[in-house]
């Protein structure tokens, strides 16, 4: 016991140092040179070699995301494809151990959409991991990493969630006048500042928001540490998505936060602390300013949510106007969809629309199967709590299109959500024991 405590805090020491020097390149017009860059990677990734859990993901996830949403692209690569081949070579090193976890239920039903979109996009692009192939095909590797106790694997990952809200958070704050997005943003005055993408950078945030309000609530034992801890990742990852003014990223945290509070099965007594506590801070942020963007932002008389509806209908009347049954059955691969209906490559900015556009009829019913599944297998007396972290998704691919584009965290997430949804059903047949 007490060498596996010497050997986690060492682990824990070594990344710590390791992140420092990833927040050390503040350099927005360059990243670091590509020797320095695979010597980090290395760096990384020797320890997770031999590990072979769930902490391979959450390492991988947290220096992936920070790297690549960050101020300045940093240290760790950007090609998704190399992690797929550090996954596989780790499953490789450790054959020996059990993976009967992998047996997540309806699993095989993000398996045959992952290869439904990858073979739709080989025959329509010659490119089978454009769009979300890359990301799809890493996470077919995730389940591997999740141990027999899924307690203990879903506690990592809901961790580097969290971790990444609050590094990113604290970035923003301490490095956000040095990303000045756009001046008198909608004639108010005042600046929007982001880096890479304010939108997706403030959805990431949220996530940990919203599992630091989940655990809050669920802690049967709280301490003074781990208040501090998941109340300061909901305080700081607030108040950067609230200066960063991502409506999207607002209303996905409201909505989920308001399911987890409400329809939630905690006692009342933690449902009125935690209501008493977001209120409490959101009035004290209101009254500081925090919320003067937004409020432009929300109230400038756009009711195009920022040209998205435009785009949307474009795209859906040149899909459905085709005439044409194989594309609306089977869609027009991605490639194609992006200059669909707007002769130029526009994102979609909403998953379902591309889901539709990109991938037809089919694609989008598989699409939805892979979003709903995790709550309809959740046990009954635990369904709130994960349809309150679906829905974020949900709600978030309304305005984005996080899944069909394949940005990495949010294909995590997707895990996330299932192994959450596991860990209830292995709890509800032990307690049934």
């Amino acid at each position: 016991m007490l060498k596996n405590n010497i050997r986690t805090t060492t682990l824990y020491i070594y990344y710590a140092i390791l992140m420092a020097v990833l927040l050390s390149w503040t350099n927005p017009e360059a990243a670091p040179p590509d020797s320095l860059r695979y010597a980090f990677l290395g760096a990384i990734t020797l320890p997770l070699l031999f590990d072979g859990s769930a902490f391979t993901i959450a390492i991988i996830s947290i220096f992936y995301t920070i790297s690549y949403y960050g101020y300045a692209f940093s240290y760790m690569p950007q090609s998704i494809i190399i992690y797929v081949i550090i996954l596989a070579l780790c499953i490789l090193l450790n054959k020996n151990k059990s993976y009967a976890s992998i047996r997540i239920e309806g699993w095989h039903s993000f398996v045959v959409f992952g290869l439904y979109f990858i073979f739709i996009n080989t025959i329509t692009s010659s490119n089978p991991l454009i769009a979300n192939g890359s990301s799809i095909l890493l996470c077919f590797f995730i389940p591997f990493f999740i141990s027999k106790d899924w307690n203990e694997s879903v506690k990592i990952l809901e961790h580097s969630f969290i971790i990444i809200s609050i590094i990113m958070s604290v970035q923003y704050l301490m490095i956000g006048d040095k990303a000045i997005l756009v001046a008198n943003q909608d004639g108010s005055g005042l600046v929007r500042t982001g880096w890479t993408d304010p939108n997706h950078y403030a959805s990431i945030i949220g996530m940990g928001v919203v599992i630091s309000v989940m655990l809050l609530m669920e802690l049967k034992e709280r301490t003074l540490i781990s208040s501090l801890y998941y109340g300061s990742a909901i305080i700081l990852s607030i108040i950067v998505v609230l200066l960063n003014a991502s409506r999207g990223a607002a209303i996905s945290i409201a909505l989920s936060v308001l399911f987890l509070v409400f329809m939630s099965k905690v006692k009342t007594r933690y449902k009125i602390l935690v209501t008493v506590f977001v209120t409490v801070l959101l009035i004290g942020l209101y009254n500081y300013g925090f919320f003067d963007l937004l409020k432009v932002r929300m109230t400038t008389g756009d009711v195009t949510a920022g040209e998205r509806t435009v785009i949307w209908s474009n795209k859906l009347n040149a899909f459905i106007n085709s005439n044409n049954p194989l594309s609306l059955l089977f869609g027009v691969g991605f490639e194609n969809g992006l200059v669909l209906g707007t002769n130029y490559p526009v994102s979609a900015h909403n998953d379902y629309v591309c889901a539709f556009v990109d991938y037809g009829l089919v694609g989008l019913i598989l699409f939805l199967i892979v979003l709903i599944l995790p709550v309809v297998k959740t046990p009954t007396k635990r369904r709130s709590i994960v349809f309150a972290l679906a829905a974020y998704l949900w709600a978030v691919g309304l305005t984005l299109t996080p899944l069909t584009e394949g940005f990495l965290p949010y294909f995590v997430f997707l895990i996330y959500v299932f192994s959450k949804m596991q860990m209830y059903r292995q709890q509800e047949v032990l307690n049934k024991l």
